[in-house]
């Protein structure tokens, strides 16, 4: 059986409601899948298929993350590998999805990681999810507020991925469950 790991680093729980819903496209191809945070996830030798993502603060993937790719960096390399980051910027600014892919590359570069794919999706602005600080700095900043998670789209890139590692043929499709859009 192929085994898929999705790992994900939140502060919100954002980017752990879309690894799940990655981990469940990567689940319809009959792969066994685990979709864990960087503080859980175990040693990926194991798998045979990996997807990373984080939250972004400050143009930053979250250190749990960076951290995890780090240290099982040699691991990575010889495995299917994609990328996706979550984050608000895209809201007022759809065309800086290459800048926000780029935020990561100098890591990725440095440690020699050569990903299939690196997905970047909207996430939420809901201040309760949120410290008083990062709040204040997206009211600041004039973000808005709101839940912009695509759904299709997290769903478009995810069979996509799912392709590019060969765990499913070009049909596959997932069926929106309650409360996916």
């Amino acid at each position: 059986m192929k085994k898929v790991l999705v790992v994900y680093a939140t502060k919100s729980g954002c980017t752990q409601s879309i690894a799940e819903r990655i981990g469940a496209v990567m689940a319809q191809s009959g792969a066994q899948v685990d979709v864990l945070s960087p503080e859980k996830a175990v040693d990926p030798s194991g798998y045979g298929y990996i997807l990373v993502g984080s939250g972004i603060r400050i143009a930053q993937w979250h250190r749990s993350a960076t951290a995890w790719l780090t240290t099982h960096a040699e691991i990575l390399r010889s495995k299917p590998l994609a990328l996706f980051s979550v984050c608000l910027t895209l809201v007022k600014h759809p065309e800086q999805a290459e800048e926000v892919r780029s935020w990561i590359h100098p890591l990725v570069a440095e440690l020699g990681l050569e990903p299939l794919n690196h997905g970047v999706f909207l996430g939420w602005g809901m201040p309760e999810k949120f410290s008083l600080v990062e709040s204040t700095l997206m009211w600041a900043h004039g973000d808005r507020c709101g839940d912009f998670r695509d759904w299709a789209a997290i769903n478009e890139w995810s069979h996509l991925v799912a392709r590019e590692m060969a765990l499913m043929g070009p049909t596959n499709e997932i069926a929106d469950g309650p409360g996916h859009h």
